[in-house]
């Protein structure tokens, strides 16, 4: 793999890069951070659809 990310239009990763660290970070993880970071994406899914139907 490339040591360098794929960069975007505007500079910024690509979101498949993004994906792929965020993946590999999760699987480092150990199940209690795992339990945790599951509970903050839900947190925030629920709390982006209340701030998007007002």
């Amino acid at each position: 793999t490339d040591a360098v990310p794929h960069v975007g239009e505007q500079g910024a990763p690509d979101q498949e890069t993004v994906r792929q660290m965020l993946r590999y970070w999760y699987l480092q993880a150990d199940r209690e951070t795992r339990e945790e970071w599951k509970k903050q994406i839900k947190a925030h899914k629920i709390n982006r659809k209340w701030s998007e139907n007002p």
